[in-house]
C-alpha cells in the first residue's frame, strides 16, 4: 500500500484515490508518506526552519487514519452516467438564470426571458 496523509488539507490518499479525513489532531506535522514497507513523516517549518523527518517502519500508529480513509472508500458510490449529466444540466441552467437575472436588473427584459426559455429547455 502506497498512502500519503496531508495534515493541512485533511486528506487521505492511498494508492492514488483520496479521500477527506480529519487531520487536526495531528499538530505540527505536514504529512505522513508511506510506501509498501516503510516511510517518513514530514514535518512542518517553524518559523522557516524545517526538522528532518523522522523515518518510519511501522504503520501501525496512523491506522486510525486508514481506517477512517476505508470507510469514506466503502460508502463512495459514484454516480450513475445519468445522474450526473442531470446535475450538469442542473448547473448550466442556474447558471442561465444567474444570466437572465443580471440582464434583467439592467432593463433588458426581452434578452432575459431568451434566457429564462432556454434555462428550462424551451
Amino acid at each position: 500500500m502506497r498512502m500519503i496523509i496531508i495534515v493541512p488539507d485533511n486528506t487521505v490518499i492511498i494508492d492514488g484515490k483520496s479521500h477527506p479525513v480529519d487531520c487536526s489532531s495531528m499538530v505540527g506535522v505536514q504529512a505522513i508518506h508511506w510506501n509498501e514497507t516503510s516511510g517518513f513523516v514530514e514535518y512542518q517549518s517553524v518559523d522557516f526552519v524545517k526538522q528532518p523527518p523522522i523515518i518510519l517502519d511501522d504503520i501501525s500508529e496512523y491506522q486510525s487514519w486508514i481506517d477512517s480513509w476505508i470507510a469514506q472508500e466503502n460508502c463512495s458510490t459514484p454516480l450513475p452516467p445519468s445522474d450526473s449529466s442531470f446535475i450538469v444540466a442542473q448547473s448550466y441552467a442556474a447558471n442561465l438564470r444567474r444570466q437572465a437575472d443580471a440582464l434583467q436588473a439592467q432593463g433588458k427584459t426581452y434578452e432575459a426571458i431568451k434566457l429564462l426559455l432556454k434555462s428550462s429547455g424551451l
